[in-house]
């Protein structure tokens, strides 16, 4: 749970907190529902899109970290002999013509 506002705040981007209130959303959960439709309905300046974007994947990852008994970046060697982190990627994809640009 939590507010939403204060979660963007850590963001600097409070200032949207009512935009995001108008589509429904009140807590950092409820970002996970929203669509590329839903985000070009914002009126987020690029910085502010990539950050928001940016916050969002990381606030899931660490949540489906947390939800699968996570916290510690444990790694496991595939047969390949390359490693992964167990639970890394965001648990909500990006919409496509968003992901790529904004993964930095």
């Amino acid at each position: 749970g939590g507010s939403l506002e204060k979660w963007l705040a850590q963001y600097n981007l409070a200032h949207h907190a009512a935009s995001f209130a108008e589509l429904g959303a009140y807590t950092p959960e409820d970002l996970q529902d929203l669509d590329e439709e839903d985000l070009h309905g914002l009126v987020l300046k690029p910085l502010e899109l990539k950050r928001f974007c940016r916050a969002r994947n990381n606030y899931f990852s660490t949540a489906a970290t947390a939800a699968a008994g996570g916290g510690s970046s444990s790694s496991t060697e595939g047969a390949d002999g390359s490693s992964r982190a167990e639970g890394a990627g965001p648990s909500a994809p990006l919409p496509k013509t968003l992901s790529l640009d904004l993964m930095i």
